[in-house]
């Protein structure tokens, strides 16, 4: 038979049962920061996104703009006189709906992009903007200082 001392309490039972609870919030803690850092790279990936489509509809937008027939003339683009408008204001883009340059909205939906164009006073001098956003909720605004004039002028 062993013989137990009565001094002996149970500390190590109490002691085990300490650690077991600080590991366990521990692992908790580092849980919640790789859930913090996932949104956080989730978030730099979709607004990378936005960026490149942005980039790839403004190189789209110009070449459409050097191209015969497009002019500062066209009722399609913004000719108006003053400051250039507030393109962060998600108003002004409500009027894009389809990837036609209809002359009422001078805005032209395109490539899951918005585009808008603005005389930019000089011949051929446009203002290309684009509003692009990616697959959650990043949104890109690029915009474009573009002489346009046919590839075969340059």
């Amino acid at each position: 038979m062993i013989n137990v001392s009565k001094r002996e309490t149970g500390a190590a039972l109490i002691i085990g049962l300490i650690f077991l609870v600080m590991m366990s919030v521990l692992g908790l803690t580092s849980m919640q920061s790789v859930n913090l850092q996932e949104k956080i790279t989730g978030n730099t990936a979709d607004k990378f996104r936005a960026a490149q489509n942005a980039e790839n509809v403004l190189l789209v937008a110009e070449e459409s703009s050097s191209a015969t027939g497009f002019s500062s003339t066209n009722t399609y683009i913004d000719n108006s006189d003053g400051a250039m408008p507030d393109y962060t204001d998600a108003g002004l883009w409500s009027t894009c709906g389809d990837d036609s340059l209809a002359d009422e909205k001078k805005c032209q939906d395109l490539l899951n992009a918005k585009v808008k164009y603005r005389y930019g006073g000089d011949k051929d001098t446009y203002f290309i903007t684009v509003l692009a956003t990616g697959n959650g909720v990043a949104r890109v605004i690029v915009q474009s200082k573009f002489q346009g004039k046919p590839y075969e002028q340059q």
